[in-house]
């Protein structure tokens, strides 16, 4: 009766402390604001997530590639947040919190359930928990994609062990199908296993023979699908399966050479569907980055930079898995690496690779978690440079998984022979969960907000151009004016042409005062992006409406206000307004009094009655031949 109550007693008390210590160290998120980094993107000023959750919404949601990503459930997850909270940001980090949470269980339950370790399971739960390089995917609403594939990833690998146990249960191991086992003298037909005895011969077939096993392996599948359309970071899945199978399912523990190749052959086959899914989630994620301009070039980003980038980078990974200090949400793309960098960290990689490979047999658990780390990180290593970082924390949130567990079951049987070994442990771990603890709330306290995240990061990274723009953005609406403008123009000196900075830049000098370095700047912005219409509608209402004598130019006014029209297919109030305002600088009043009465309609049928009122104003100004100025 009391071996019963431990049985479930220990388990339940492992998950409530690894739940109750993720939401102690991470529960300031609720606290926390949108950052202006992709959080209006996905959530704060997407027009198709603050409406909630729609038909239209979610038609949109599997349509779009917006971003530059395909991830429909992440945005049907935002859309859901918005439907029950609004844009109360501490809740939308909330949902994010409660998703690491729940990853956190799941992989304890995994772990547990695959090697029935239960407290070393437990350990890489909790450092997967704690670890100060997971703050950046449960403290940033953006990264809801995170955590949401993961959720579904780790359900994923979950369902695969299901159908591995009830696979074995209709059907006899892969190791008693040596040829030289009693299993060559079975009865023809083995049903249920991957394999067809005639004689010798072995003929892998389709996984899905018998119900039990079958629902499973659906469940798998599906729950795979669902973590790509969540991200795609999860393409490399049926490598660890395959991982999964080596241990600790131990699907490959074959004696003779020739069965060996025909158990590795029908494992293949086995994950034949998922390699489809994860082929499809790729081509369909490599056109919207190409669609979404996310995608850098050879020529931009030559592939020997790439290549040096992504073994510096592992190792940076390790470095910082070790000790995660001077973490930062962007890390810039070095111009090149040295030998000097790139000759150690090849050495480390392929050293560590080696022992790997030639302590797989009779340590099995250090390959797997190896090799778990290196293969998850492929799809985000750089060989296919998307965005300008070099590396991201963010990247590690289930590679770091891989390393945790090759730690955790070294350090469990190196120690098997000590004395106190419990005693020894169970301290050690304890220093090592507090001091992640404390880490990672000193690290969270940097998300509060966009200015603390911003000045963090330029604080502990050099020559950090979106640092230093995202910084200037948010002192600028901070009002923080003279600080902002010295930000952004860091910011150009270290990357000149990126048009948002001199947007932003724009907009800071305009209310400095400084029109003729403003309209400048608007200008470089429109010469850089010339399809974006904020800065076109900006800068023909400038040219148009200045009181100023000075800088009103209605004749380049016009062309810039009607692109941004034609861009937004001409149902956009303010840009109508500011077309309207830009025919009537430019003398066309026939013009701006039709584009003008088209806006009033438009804005009467919207239900806007205020805002119609004064377009009708302006309506009659044109009427009587004077242009609009602004006050």
């Amino acid at each position: 009766m009391m071996a019963g109550r431990n049985r479930y007693f220990q388990p339940a008390l492992a998950c409530a402390l690894l739940f109750l210590a993720t939401l102690a160290v991470y529960w300031p998120v609720t606290r926390f604001e949108f950052i202006n980094c992709d959080d209006h993107t996905y959530v704060s000023q997407n027009p198709h997530v603050v409406s909630g959750l729609t038909w239209q919404g979610m038609a949109w949601a599997f349509q779009a590639g917006y971003a530059a990503n395909w991830h429909p459930l992440t945005w049907l997850s935002h859309m859901v947040d918005v439907e029950l909270f609004g844009l109360r940001s501490g809740l939308h980090h909330l949902v994010n919190l409660l998703f690491h949470g729940a990853n956190t269980l799941l992989l304890f339950f995994l772990l547990t359930n695959l090697t029935k370790a239960r407290w070393r399971s437990a350990m890489v739960a909790a450092l997967f928990a704690l670890h100060p390089l997971h703050v950046e995917s449960v403290a940033w609403v953006s990264e809801r994609k995170d955590v949401l594939s993961t959720f579904f990833g780790l359900l994923a690998m979950a369902a695969y062990v299901g159908y591995v146990r009830k696979f074995r249960r209709q059907g006899p191991k892969l190791d008693s199908l040596n040829p030289k086992s009693e299993a060559r003298n079975a009865k023809p037909e083995i049903q249920g296993s991957k394999f067809e005895v005639q004689g010798s011969h072995f003929a892998p077939q389709l996984p899905i023979l018998h119900l039990p096993s079958s629902i499973f392996y659906l469940l798998s599948l599906c729950l795979f699908a669902l973590s790509l359309m969540s991200k795609p970071m999860l393409v490399t899945l049926p490598f660890l399966l395959l991982l999964l199978d080596y241990w600790p399912l131990g699907r490959l523990q074959v004696q003779a050479p020739d069965t060996r190749r025909e158990a590795v052959g029908s494992l293949l086959w086995e994950k034949l569907p998922f390699l489809v899914l994860a082929a499809g989630s790729s081509l369909i994620t490599v056109s919207a980055q190409k669609a979404g301009h996310a995608l850098f070039s050879v020529e931009a980003i030559p592939m020997g930079l790439r290549v040096s980038n992504a073994l510096v980078s592992y190792v940076r990974y390790l470095g910082k898995t070790a000790w995660p200090g001077d973490l930062a949400l962007l890390y810039p793309y070095p111009a090149s690496w040295g030998l000097a960098a790139v000759l150690p960290a090849a050495a480390t990689l392929g050293l560590v690779s080696f022992f790997a490979i030639r302590w797989a047999r009779n340590r099995p658990y250090f390959a797997v978690g190896w090799f778990w780390f290196l293969g998850t990180l492929v799809p985000v290593i750089g060989l296919v440079q998307v965005g300008p970082q070099a590396l991201a924390d963010r990247y590690t949130y289930l590679p770091l998984v891989g390393l945790f567990l090759s730690l955790v079951w070294a350090v469990a049987e190196l120690s098997n022979r000590w004395a106190y070994r419990t005693t020894f442990l169970t301290c050690a771990a304890t220093v090592l969960l507090l001091l992640c603890a404390i880490l990672s709330r000193k690290q969270l306290s940097h998300w509060h907000d966009s200015i603390t995240l911003f000045e963090r990061a330029v604080a502990v990274t050099t020559g950090n151009y979106l640092a230093h723009h995202n910084l200037g953005e948010a002192l600028g609406k901070a009002g923080r004016i003279e600080e902002a403008q010295s930000h952004l123009t860091t910011a150009l000196r270290l990357q000149p042409n990126i048009a948002e900075t001199h947007y932003e830049l724009g907009q800071t000098l305009l209310k400095q005062g400084r029109t003729k370095e403003a309209v400048e700047h608007y200008r470089e912005a429109v010469r850089l992006r010339p399809n974006w219409d904020g800065v076109l509608n900006n800068l023909a209402w400038l040219l148009a409406t200045h009181p100023s004598a000075e800088f009103r130019k209605g004749a380049e006014a016009v062309p810039l206000a009607e692109r941004a029209c034609q861009l937004t297919g001409g149902t956009n109030l303010a840009l109508l307004a500011t077309l309207a305002a830009a025919y009537a600088e430019a003398g066309r009043f026939p013009e701006a009094i039709r584009t003008q009465g088209k806006t009033c309609d438009l804005a009467a049928a919207q239900g806007q009655g205020a805002l119609a009122a004064s377009f009708q104003q302006r309506l009659e100004l044109y009427r009587s031949g004077q242009a609009y100025r602004q006050r």
